[in-house]
């Protein structure tokens, strides 16, 4: 027969399995279980990142920094596991994409007088192509990357950078 132990949250009260399906592992406590659920935490920490966004961003940019690889195949075993996430996105959301594009477009053409794909043609054109990603040095080249997104013409701002590298760059401004 297996014996079943319980815990009780001490944030929210309820008693709950003490496995680690409920409960974080802590080494400090004598049962070896954090005190409150999985649950609680996840609030916790959910309403924290609300209150402080800009700390939030801050500690996550610096997580990413580190960690970098460990993110990259996260989402590349997520995106295989949902294959049709991004064109389902792309169909539920086409009209609101298709509005931010062209305003992005609208200020780059106000800002140095042509649009964002003539832009990055003529960066394409003038920086020559390194073989492999100026971020991670590791995979090849994609596409290229604005480091500050001010779209101008200043071929020290544009970085060549593989797809994994480019989708972090833009997560972190």
């Amino acid at each position: 027969m297996i014996q079943i132990y319980l815990k009780q949250c001490t944030k929210c009260g309820e008693m709950k399995e003490m496995t680690k399906e409920f409960f974080y592992k802590d080494f400090r406590y004598r049962d070896g279980f954090r005190g409150h659920c999985k649950e609680c935490i996840k609030k916790d920490a959910s309403n924290w990142n609300r209150e402080h966004p800009e700390e939030h961003k801050k500690y996550h940019k610096k997580w990413l920094e580190e960690n970098l690889e460990v993110w990259k195949e996260y989402k590349k075993d997520w995106y295989k596991a949902h294959p049709n996430y991004k064109k389902d996105y792309y169909l539920k959301n086409k009209e609101k994409l298709l509005e931010y594009n062209r305003e992005r477009n609208k200020k780059i053409r106000e800002k140095i007088g042509c649009g964002y794909d003539a832009l990055h043609q003529y960066v394409k054109k003038h920086k020559p192509k390194p073989k492999l990603c100026e971020v991670c040095n590791k995979e090849l080249v994609e596409s290229i990357h604005c480091k500050n997104h001010d779209y101008m013409r200043n071929l020290n701002n544009w970085l060549y950078v593989c797809k994994g590298c480019h989708i972090e760059l833009n997560r972190l401004l």
